[in-house]
């Protein structure tokens, strides 16, 4: 079996191991695609602190091997949860013993290898109706909806979305299927017509009047809520807090990539609740409510594939992908 493992910073190295046969009630998924986004390359240039050596990769899809409850057959019965060859969504997020959420690829052993052991609850039926590859956003879409719920928006809400990454504009369609409206800031004018032609109307470049077009928008009030989405950000958090009205929720969603100075008197003047979400545990099989019914519109996603034996391609080329809203998917074999 073969895995990539981080040695030291921006370094990747290609290992081995022995394979074996599954044990103790696990299944051998062997890993199919790995989605990369730009939280993980900061795992990879260690804006994010791990140990070394690590395995990266938060979010793949694979297919069922053999092990425990697998008909090898292919048959489906109340006796065999899985059938041979059939196709799944590995897990990404977990709780630790002190219910922490924890998270592959960030806080333990990633996926970007082409064989895993895993037990039943560590993988998710593909719904009929959703593509393979649609399916790799399950734990973004996951991440999103706690996002969602914890920014306490209610139908008929302006929320404020403040990010350049996937993961913001999968939230904003979110909004809009939960019938809240989001405004969207963001610092790439492409990013700004990807958004409109999906439906979030009110987009906006950082550059603009952003103050002005909120009044506009809601006639004269703030925003009620804001999420700030972490990842690759350029925008100062403090541009969101100064949009939300008295007593608003700020959530800041995903991994962080870097420290901002926040005025502290902006935040208490305005009595503002702050949290942060980055796992979507708990709301994995909400997500794959999400895809069954294709809320989500990902064709305004740029994909650039790469082999697995070639990875540290994608990595690298995140750094020219700023201007759209860029994934990279690597196929292990």
């Amino acid at each position: 079996m073969k895995y990539w493992q981080l040695i030291t910073k921006n370094s990747l190295k290609l290992a081995t191991v022995s394979g074996r046969q599954p044990v103790d009630r696990e299944i051998r998924v062997k890993v199919d695609k790995v989605l990369l986004t730009p939280s993980d390359l900061l795992i990879y240039d260690e804006r994010v602190a791990h140990s070394y050596p690590f395995i990266p990769g938060r979010f793949a899809i694979g297919t069922v091997c053999e092990g425990y409850g697998v008909d090898e057959k292919g048959n489906s019965s109340f006796q065999y949860h899985f059938k041979r060859n059939e196709k799944v969504i590995l897990r990404s997020f977990y709780r630790d013993e002190e219910k922490r959420p924890t998270t592959l690829g960030v806080h333990h052993h990633g996926l970007m290898r082409d064989f895993v052991y895993v037990k039943q609850d560590e993988i998710f039926h593909i719904p009929p109706s959703v593509k393979e590859e649609d399916a790799l956003f399950m734990g973004l879409i996951a991440i999103a909806e706690g996002v969602i719920e914890e920014s306490k928006a209610e139908e008929g809400d302006f929320v404020l979305v403040c990010g350049e990454d996937t993961m913001s504009l999968i939230i904003c369609q979110l909004l809009l299927y939960y019938k809240i409206v989001p405004v969207l800031i963001t610092s790439s004018a492409e990013k700004v017509k990807a958004a409109k032609s999906l439906g979030i109307f009110y987009a906006y470049e950082t550059s603009e009047s952003l103050e002005e077009n909120v009044f506009r928008i809601t006639g004269g009030k703030y925003c009620n809520s804001a999420i700030y989405c972490n990842s690759m950000n350029r925008t100062s958090p403090s541009v969101a807090i100064g949009l939300v009205e008295h007593a608003a929720n700020v959530v800041f969603a995903g991994t962080p990539d870097r420290s901002w100075p926040i005025d502290s008197a902006l935040l208490t003047g305005k009595s503002l609740t702050i949290s942060g979400i980055y796992s979507g545990f708990g709301y994995e099989h909400t997500a794959l409510g999400i895809l069954a019914n294709h809320v989500i519109d990902f064709s305004k996603i740029d994909k650039t594939y790469e082999n697995f034996d070639t990875v540290n391609a994608s990595y690298e080329r995140f750094a020219q992908s700023d201007e759209k809203y860029h994934v990279e998917i690597v196929k292990i074999g």
